[in-house]
């Protein structure tokens, strides 16, 4: 007897060929196998692709064919529209337009260094107890210490980017520096804040240093993340072995599957909305000034009606990737999603214009948020106008004077373009 191939499975297949098309186009248009999308791709490939496939050949489906046809539909459809925007608006031509020098970055990285460690520090007395299990502070921390918690994260990796575009760093300084702003992020208790930082560090090499990376040395540095990130999934998970890291990844790959259960959820209403502008409201208003404030909004509603015991528990709500959006929208999901997908691949491709001709620190901060490492968290809700609002401030300490007409070189290592 044959194999056959299930018509899940085939849904799966054909969407991943559509995003890995997609990731094609944007490494084309960038000349870089790694670049702004890389770590939203990697993400999308093994937490929406491969573990639901490996689990969908141990247990079987976890949906309908419907709720597999919309999702995966949806994840194919969204993700071309993005890498199609953006190819096309990195085509436009740029106009002549001046050019700035790099700033001048002395001793404000160090500044909101210390400030945010000042922030975090009423938190780390608090639970002295625990400053060998950082896990256990972000586990005790994710209600009520929401100023000190994200404001102590905004100004870390604040500080981590201006130190990266500081001009004539020593040695000494820099090894100084980044140990003391990763040990005070390590202490945060988050893994995916440290991975942040690399990432970040990685995208400065590729948008502001204008490195390229070929095929081979893509490969090495993607390998070099991989076991960065299984080693802190050991690290802060306290596992003792790579096959319980494996099994603890893929725990994080239940997307789909809690995507699907808002899917076929037959007594569920669309919201028209409701969940997404309580998620963008609450997550700003911090509970300190409003006590009244619900527990339940947005993405939470979600998990206390499918996962109620998660939910009070406080430790971490699931995850229901496009879920969140069917619950407001139903089926008009796809043509939502479409939608902003598209405005974000043209957003990114006028930042990284503006980033090949003058490279600049708020430039780099857009670049940031677009690549899914906003310089601002709150938990949840759509960051850019945060991020907006830093990237303008960062201009205004760090304002840029226009460059020579005939400047050969910015001494941060980039060459000006011609273009």
């Amino acid at each position: 007897m044959g194999f056959e191939i299930s018509f899940e499975v085939w849904t799966i297949a054909i969407s991943l060929a559509v995003v890995l098309c997609s990731y094609l186009l944007i490494c084309y248009a960038d000349r870089s196998w790694l670049n702004w999308a890389t770590s939203g791709y990697l993400v999308t490939i093994a937490a929406i692709f491969l573990f639901p496939m490996l689990s969908l050949f141990s247990a079987g489906p976890t949906g309908s064919r419907f709720a597999y046809i919309f999702c995966y539909t949806a994840y194919g459809l969204t993700n071309l529209c993005m890498a199609i925007a953006y190819v096309l608006t990195r085509r436009i031509p740029v106009s002549d337009a001046v050019r700035f020098e790099p700033p001048v970055i002395n001793l404000l990285p160090w500044g909101l260094l210390a400030v945010g460690i000042l922030l975090y520090l009423p938190i780390l007395i608090q639970f002295s107890s625990l400053l060998l299990h950082p896990r256990e502070i972000y586990s005790q921390t994710r209600s009520g210490y929401g100023p000190l918690v994200f404001g102590s994260r905004t100004l870390l990796n604040l500080a981590f980017v201006l130190y990266l575009f500081k001009r004539d760093k020593s040695r000494l300084g820099s090894a100084a520096f980044f140990s003391i702003c990763l040990f005070a992020t390590f202490l945060h208790g988050s893994k995916g804040l440290l991975v942040n930082l690399l990432a970040v560090a990685l995208l400065f090499w590729i948008y502001i240093k204008g490195r390229r990376l070929g095929l081979a040395r893509a490969a090495s540095v993607l390998f070099f993340f991989v076991v960065i990130t299984i080693s802190l999934f050991a690290l802060f998970a306290d596992l003792a072995d790579v096959s319980e890291v494996i099994t603890y990844v893929q725990g994080y790959s239940d997307y789909t599957k809690n995507a699907m259960i808002v899917i076929d959820d037959p007594i569920r209403q669309p919201a028209w909305g409701r969940l997404t502008l309580e998620g963008e409201v609450y997550a700003r208003v911090p509970r300190v000034l409003f006590p009244g404030k619900p527990s339940n909004f947005g993405i939470f509603k979600l998990a206390q009606d499918y996962y109620p015991a998660w939910y009070r528990s406080d430790t971490g709500n699931p995850d229901f990737s496009i879920g969140m959006q069917y619950a407001d929208f139903g089926p008009l999901a796809i043509v939502f999603l479409c939608i902003t997908a598209t405005l974000t691949g043209i957003m990114t491709g006028l930042v990284v214009r503006h980033l090949d001709h003058t490279p600049s620190a708020p430039g780099f901060i857009l670049l940031m948020f677009f690549s899914g490492i906003a310089i601002i968290s709150f938990g949840t809700g759509y960051a850019l106008p945060e991020s907006l609002l830093i990237a303008s401030g960062v201009w205004f300490l760090t304002r840029q004077k226009p460059a020579a007409r005939h400047a050969k070189e910015y001494s941060l290592g980039r060459p000006l373009s011609d273009t």
